[in-house]
């Protein structure tokens, strides 16, 4: 693996097939008021597998994966910690910290088919984060994640007429005051909120 550490050090792949990023620690470090900087950029690349890194600051940690996206350790996000593309499968993986300002997982755009199970995110009680998976258009696989210290309105959220959640059942969502109760609607999973549904 590589280290990174500095102003807007990056991994950017780009339209490429059959990588593996393994083993890697990236650590965008703002300097004043530098801001802007993404780690990893992946757009259109695929098949790719992306695992067993540490990706730690900037406003975009993780942005474009099209493909694997799992066992890594993803920290401190000002905007999101990850932007998926089509076909991505984004499992076992701890998403913690940062603002978060938009949205943790954020999709803007139409990508379909896209899988995210099995991950921790860990909000920490930032005043500023919107949702832990902020979905406006697509279709996604929420299932079997946990959602804590997520303080905004919801741990999963779409905000688009035309997101369609897939089989979201088994996720859970938890702070420290509320108690495990079942959604009457999937347009907001609130953060005290079991996400639960055939």
């Amino acid at each position: 693996g590589n280290i990174l550490i500095g102003p807007r050090t990056a991994l950017e792949v780009s339209n490429a097939s059959n990588m593996t990023i393994e083993g890697n620690y990236d650590h965008h470090v703002y300097y004043g008021d530098w801001s802007q900087g993404q780690n990893f950029e992946l757009f259109g690349s695929t098949p790719i597998t992306v695992q067993h890194n540490v990706i730690n600051g900037s406003s975009w940690p993780v942005r474009g994966i099209g493909g694997e996206f799992s066992y890594n350790l993803v920290l401190n996000a000002g905007h999101q910690w990850l932007w998926p593309e089509s076909h991505a499968r984004i499992h076992h993986n701890l998403f913690v910290g940062g603002d978060n300002d938009v949205g943790g997982i954020t999709e803007y755009y139409d990508q379909n088919d896209i899988r995210i199970e099995n991950n921790t995110f860990d909000g920490q009680m930032s005043p500023l984060m919107q949702a832990a998976v902020n979905w406006t258009l697509g279709s996604t696989t929420l299932r079997s994640n946990a959602f804590v210290r997520v303080p905004a309105n919801s741990a999963a959220a779409s905000s688009g007429e035309s997101t369609t959640w897939i089989s979201p059942c088994r996720s859970h969502a938890t702070d420290a005051t509320s108690a495990v109760s079942r959604p009457t609607s999937w347009r907001s999973i609130s953060a005290s909120t079991a996400v639960a549904s055939s």
